[in-house]
């Protein structure tokens, strides 16, 4: 299977991890995050690293009470502040494992999961390291 990178906040959830990937701005003082389902429902919330540039983080599926959510497609959101508590600029994107190129709903893209990532916003598509 390839990775790919595109524009994006959508992470896949499977087999008890789900990958997302920021960019901020400008270094951050606090970095807060949520992960919503599918439904908009907060599942998680929870702090992310602040380094300037690009940032990744690994949720593993439980919500803030321990719970495994199931698979499926999840959104994050990050809000960043500097040490004065204004906005950091931060723009997320989603990564993945592509299972096919497909055609969905009259959207032509990647496929992870159940989710079309249309082709008008991948960045990289990268075949595997042990190919």
């Amino acid at each position: 299977m390839y990775s790919f990178g595109s524009v994006g906040s959508i992470g896949v959830l499977s087999h008890g991890e789900a990958h997302f990937v920021y960019c901020l701005e400008r270094a951050a003082a606090m970095v807060s995050i949520s992960i919503s389902n599918r439904s908009g429902e907060v599942v998680y919330r929870g702090f992310g690293t602040k380094f300037a540039g690009y940032n990744e983080m690994t949720w593993n599926g439980q919500n803030n009470q321990g719970e495994i959510m199931p698979d499926g497609a999840y959104r994050i959101t990050v809000k960043a502040r500097d040490i004065m508590g204004g906005p950091i600029l931060s723009k997320t994107y989603t990564t993945g494992r592509m299972t096919t190129l497909a055609a969905k709903g009259g959207t032509t893209g990647l496929m992870f999961g159940d989710v079309v990532m249309p082709i008008s916003q991948v960045l990289a598509i990268q075949e595997p390291h042990n190919a």
